[in-house]
């Protein structure tokens, strides 16, 4: 009686941990730098898992999850938000911030301020790769930061939208390793 007791009392104590886990959200410093409510992955953001199509239609969990904000859309502006996190490791590897302003003179303006926050808060910009064709010409800049333990990369654009929403945009991501575009020129073969 006293070992199915303590079995009992093992398979509790592991469940209890599993759910847990399963609700820890991890605070990480790259939240807030993107101007996200946070620190933490789920303040104010749903998360859920993400899922992998595999034959005919049918979708199995992969191991991230990605927490997402209301994407709200105020006039003509939209601005969305999203952090994703491994579903095990619970360690986040992206964060991911999008919003338009309404005109070029708030784009500048708003542009100039991104950087000079991300300078003020401790982050060392550097240069990756580039684009030398300028084949995309709706990027005006790509801006990158290192930070002790995350990198952010910015990206402004201006385009043309069917939908009357704001041409003025801007993305800002935060990574917990080197951006891709960093690591390899994703452009060798467009020259």
């Amino acid at each position: 009686m006293d070992r199915r007791m303590a079995l009992y009392a093992i398979i509790l104590g592991a469940l209890v941990g599993v759910l847990a886990w399963s609700e820890h959200y991890p605070a990480s410093p790259m939240i807030t730098t993107l101007g996200l409510p946070g620190p933490r992955a789920d303040v104010e953001r749903d998360c859920g898992n993400m899922y992998r199509l595999v034959g005919h239609g049918a979708r199995i969990p992969t191991r991230e999850l990605v927490c997402r904000g209301p994407r709200e859309l105020s006039g003509y502006l939209l601005e969305e938000q999203d952090v994703t996190l491994d579903a095990l490791t619970r360690r986040i590897g992206h964060a991911q911030r999008r919003w338009g302003v309404p005109d070029s003179g708030s784009w500048q303006k708003t542009r100039d301020s991104i950087a000079s926050s991300m300078e003020h808060r401790g982050g060392k910009q550097f240069a990756c790769w580039k684009n030398p064709n300028d084949s995309l010409l709706h990027i005006r800049e790509t801006r990158y930061w290192k930070f002790p333990t995350y990198f952010v990369r910015f990206i402004s654009y201006r385009t043309d939208d069917d939908h009357k929403r704001s041409p003025w945009l801007f993305q800002l991501d935060g990574y917990s390793t080197l951006p891709l575009a960093c690591v390899i020129d994703p452009w060798r073969y467009n020259r």
